[in-house]
């Protein structure tokens, strides 16, 4: 039921004004649900994503979708052709703090696979200190990215190195 609010509202409010993509906060939530045991939830997800992505094609051919996070979705080669790139956060830092090896290497492993087969990775850190900062554009850029540090509360403060 609320899938299909959200699907009507994309249809007629968002794709009806012109946009020409939808970026997909929150895909990871089914993490929730399969820690509660459902063990259909990954598929559940990309079963909804590929509704998004029909519903938004059928409105506005071309229609380009980004999901946030949830990058471990692209092992399922059902998911791939559903998304033209992902957005991600936090891969390297946590703030100012150094991110879990395993969830960078979780990250870079999807993402890589992503980009080679040509989606567009839009990534967001937010470290505060300039040695953090800097770091974060050298190992982004290496990978092809589209980088940017910004602070958390989105306040529009982009910092640079």
């Amino acid at each position: 039921m609320l899938q299909g609010i959200i699907i009507n509202c994309m249809r007629n409010h968002i794709l009806a004004n012109g946009y020409s993509g939808i970026y997909l906060n929150e895909v990871d939530t089914y993490y929730f649900y399969e820690e509660q045991g459902r063990q259909t939830a990954a598929q559940e997800m990309i079963q909804y994503i590929g509704q998004l992505r029909q519903a938004a094609q059928a409105v506005q051919p071309g229609t380009l979708v980004f999901p946030q996070n949830g990058v471990e979705l692209y092992q399922y080669a059902n998911y791939r052709p559903l998304v033209d790139g992902f957005g991600i956060e936090d891969t390297w830092t946590d703030g100012d703090s150094k991110q879990d090896e395993y969830n960078t290497n979780d990250v870079l492993k999807y993402m890589r696979m992503a980009k080679k087969d040509g989606k567009t990775i839009l990534s967001v850190d937010y470290p505060k200190k300039s040695a953090n900062v800097c770091s974060y554009y050298q190992k982004c850029f290496a990978e092809g990215w589209s980088c940017a540090v910004n602070d958390r509360d989105l306040t529009g403060i982009i910092r640079s190195c």
